[in-house]
């Protein structure tokens, strides 16, 4: 026996003001979590930036250890009738003609060079990954270019951070981790690249006016605002202003006899 099926009427659906209103709902709360999730991913990086910081801390302390007790450096001669910026065959380490030669462009580039420097110690190769940010495509970095920078505290001698100091060619000699005086409040180096930041770094003036990951002498690494780090001093053999000539941590007066914080 057949049974009668009856089907409803009426169909209930959405109409379409209600499915906008759904819409707009779903708008609303991705706009209020993606932001988060993204600041827990920019975190989260950071957090690896600090991680590797203190390996490189590791690779600095077995450099000093090879070295005398030396901070990374490259010695050579420096052309000073060109504020500082002449070429010179420099030789990585200090044990006079040992390691690899090669040209900086200033005693001050060695702030970026220095993977090149620590090479014999931690090859770019196999320490690539800990001395680039989290985030940046490695492949980008074929070259020995590191998002952390080396204080220029560290490549010259105190005297040169000081009032009306001359540029004198003494001054551009190793420094010494016994002559650091206050290592936990001195910064090694930094985090000038941070590129999982979504609106970028932040500057004020010559200084980066936010917190990023700074490892301290003493080998501790913790975020730390540049821009409100102790005044810089002049550095003599820079003749223009640009950031090597007066920005914080980089020209600490004292160098590295000075503290940052």
């Amino acid at each position: 026996m057949k049974q009668n099926i009856r089907f409803p009427k009426y169909r209930y659906a959405f109409s379409l003001i209600e499915l906008l209103v759904v819409i707009g709902i779903i708008g609303i709360l991705l706009a209020i979590i993606l932001p988060g999730l993204s600041g827990a991913r920019a975190s989260a990086m950071q957090l690896q930036s600090l991680s590797n910081l203190r390996q490189i801390y590791i690779v600095f302390e077995d450099y000093s250890s090879e070295y005398n007790d030396a901070h990374p450096f490259g010695t050579g001669n420096m052309d000073l009738n060109k504020g500082g910026k002449g070429k010179g065959n420099f030789k990585l380490g200090t044990k006079g003609t040992n390691g690899i030669g090669m040209n900086f462009g200033n005693n001050w580039s060695i702030t970026g060079d220095w993977p090149v420097i620590v090479s014999p110690i931690a090859p770019w190769g196999k320490f690539q990954k800990v001395f680039i940010d989290p985030g940046v495509d490695l492949a980008e970095r074929p070259f020995p270019l590191p998002s952390y920078v080396y204080s220029a505290s560290f490549v010259a001698r105190p005297q040169t951070w000081r009032e009306n100091a001359e540029p004198k060619p003494e001054y551009l000699k190793p420094t010494f981790a016994s002559e650091v005086r206050t290592p936990s409040q001195k910064v090694f180096l930094w985090d000038g690249d941070m590129p999982y930041l979504r609106d970028g770094l932040k500057w004020k003036g010559f200084d980066i006016d936010i917190p990023v990951p700074c490892l301290f002498r003493d080998g501790h690494a913790e975020l730390k605002t540049p821009s409100r780090a102790t005044d810089p001093i002049h550095n003599p053999f820079i003749k223009d202003d640009g950031k090597l000539s007066i920005g914080r941590l980089f020209n600490t007066e004292n160098g590295v006899l000075g503290r940052d914080y």
